[in-house]
């Protein structure tokens, strides 16, 4: 996994919850809920509405 990628989501709030299934991982943000993010977010190929539910850009 990018540890850029896991580092902004730790600096915005979220937190590491679980592994999900296949390549996904669990994030739980307090005010947004949880998410489940696959191996190729994490490589920065992030769809724009989902990179903004993430980081509110």
């Amino acid at each position: 996994m990018c540890q850029k990628f896991k580092q902004k989501l730790i600096t915005q709030g979220w937190r590491f919850k679980r592994y999900g299934k296949g390549s996904h991982e669990l994030w739980f943000h307090p005010s947004k809920g949880t998410v489940s993010i696959s191996l190729a977010a994490m490589k920065q190929r992030i769809s724009k509405p989902l990179q903004s539910k993430l980081f509110g850009l």
